[in-house]
């Protein structure tokens, strides 16, 4: 079953804490995305700098309160969500007192320029009083640096070691080199 693919695919919560040793190890911040409660709690003992609610967890209220518990920093991505949505979420964070980022995101992979939503980075900055980011599928540089000079203070990426990897989001995704040049 899908479930039980899951289980035997799956990092072992030492290999989570192993991952998050390396990342601090190279003075990154170790953050995930939990796609479910349980996930958020495994996380939660393995040690996280902040949270990252993707996309489609925005409406799991359940899991949202969790984290927002924690009292660490919520990036509250967009992209499969209505305003409504998003209100609701930010409405059930706001209470916690946490740091919150909106994060811009349109999910389509690659995303092309013109639908990369950078128009909505004010409206999202001056509807929750927060901070906000680009979550970005566009696999090149260019709208994450129209981002930064719009305000964004969080940029999201994916990464890949060589364009002519096999995978789902090569095609969305900077090299190595490219990462480089946009830090």
């Amino acid at each position: 079953t899908r479930q039980d693919y899951w289980r035997r695919t799956a990092f072992t919560e030492e290999q989570w804490v192993g991952l998050r040793r390396h990342v601090e190890d190279r003075g990154l911040c170790f953050l995930s995305s939990p796609f479910s409660v349980q996930a958020a709690q495994m996380l939660m003992r393995v040690g996280v700098a902040a949270w990252k609610i993707a996309s489609g967890e925005v409406g799991n209220g359940p899991l949202i309160e969790l984290v927002a518990r924690t009292g660490l920093p919520v990036l509250l991505s967009t992209g499969m969500s209505p305003v409504s949505e998003i209100d609701a979420a930010v409405e059930r964070l706001t209470p916690f007192g946490v740091d919150i980022t909106v994060l811009q995101c349109t999910s389509a992979y690659p995303c092309p320029p013109e639908r990369m939503g950078l128009n909505l980075l004010k409206f999202f900055r001056d509807r929750y009083g927060c901070e906000v980011g680009l979550s970005d599928h566009s696999g090149r540089i260019y709208a994450g640096l129209a981002a930064v000079t719009l305000g964004a203070k969080v940029l999201e990426v994916h990464v890949t070691l060589s364009r002519e990897c096999f995978g789902p989001d090569v095609g969305a995704s900077l090299t190595t080199c490219e990462l480089r040049q946009l830090v």
